[in-house]
């Protein structure tokens, strides 16, 4: 019995540690490791030549040792209660002692 010899037509797989680019909804994301950690980010764009460029960047950032990790874009709490503080100080509140008094006693007192 013979086998027909069939010619299977596979996609290109990037090398390993090349990282990788895929879309969701329009808009195309990478995705790269970096000392085993695993980053995604958006690349802000339809164009996926534009995702490729910017993936090559980070890459070429961690290659240099330049790539400092995305930047956390967080908010602490002590910062929050200083917001609150402020604008009671600046609508001159009658409360302004027991605002500044509060967050002293249970957040930050520890």
């Amino acid at each position: 019995m013979r086998r027909a010899s069939v010619a299977l037509t596979t996609m290109a797989k990037r090398a390993y540690g090349k990282g990788t680019i895929y879309r969701r909804g329009n808009v195309w994301w990478i995705q790269y490791f970096r000392k085993g950690k695993l980053y995604s980010a958006s690349s802000k764009s339809r164009d996926k030549a534009e995702a490729q460029r910017l993936l090559h960047q980070r890459l070429g950032e961690i290659a240099t040792d330049r790539f400092q990790g995305l930047a956390s874009r967080g908010i602490t709490i002590s910062q929050l209660c200083d917001l609150v503080i402020e604008d009671y100080k600046f609508k001159k509140r009658r409360t302004v002692k027991d605002v500044e008094w509060r967050p002293e006693k249970h957040l930050r007192g520890r």
